[in-house]
């Protein structure tokens, strides 16, 4: 069942949520802002860290706990092909299928990453988020399908699906993309969202990502009422 979290994103108990298939977020930045030969040794003796064989990045996955519950992180940082050094991190849901192996908090690794970059805070990144929802629990605000026109000669054919792209995104309104697709012979939907965070490269950068994907899904999906017996 893809049920909202109930539990108030910011408080001490944040569950990742059924629903969200992945959260990540990609962040550049200037090479001048980063102690990136010192970060880079840091983290590659973090164990579950790997160095790539050129040394241009750094890659591993982390414990989302106790920040976030029920989910890992697989985090990269290298640089990139201009010469800036990118951050990603991926979130998905569960524990990571190495149930032996013992993996870093994202709590202790990320402020490592944030003591050496010159103000992390004012970077401006892009968070993907991905959700996977049951047309049974959930429906979009956009109702699909719908006829297509008859300009594609094509007997049948419905839209499924709708594309959004929003100018300008601001602190207020800072989703640029929106994508909401309904598969109705499997009655699942798929929404995904691009949204400009901007302060990206916080410590607490797992949590708000859970924040902004709980904020942001009811203005592309609907939850249902409860159906009642009877």
């Amino acid at each position: 069942m893809d049920q909202p979290n109930q539990t108030p994103v910011g408080g001490e108990d944040v569950s990742f949520p059924s629903w969200l298939s992945v959260a990540s977020v990609r962040i550049p930045i200037a090479a001048d802002r980063v102690e990136y030969e010192a970060l880079r040794k840091t983290l590659s003796a973090l164990p579950q860290f790997h160095e790539s064989p050129e040394r241009d990045f750094v890659y591993g996955i982390m414990s989302c706990e106790p920040q976030v519950s029920d989910c890992h992180a697989h985090l990269a940082i290298g640089v990139g092909d201009e010469g800036e050094i990118r951050f990603e991190l991926s979130v998905f849901p569960g524990t990571h299928g190495d149930t032996e192996t013992e993996f870093e908090n994202a709590q202790n690794v990320l402020p490592l990453i944030t003591g050496a970059v010159r103000d992390p805070e004012n970077l401006v990144g892009s968070i993907g988020l991905e959700y996977a929802l049951s047309m049974e629990n959930w429906a979009p605000v956009v109702a699909l399908p719908f006829e297509a026109p008859d300009v594609l000669g094509l007997p049948g054919a419905k839209i499924a699906g709708v594309d959004f792209e929003f100018d300008e995104p601001t602190p207020e309104q800072p989703i640029a993309r929106a994508f909401v697709s309904t598969y109705d012979s499997i009655k699942r939907m798929a929404v995904k969202l691009l949204v400009r965070e901007s302060g990206a490269l916080t410590g607490d950068i797992i949590a708000r990502m859970v924040r902004r994907s709980q904020k942001s899904l009811p203005l592309f999906a609907r939850q249902m009422e409860e159906r009642q017996d009877g």
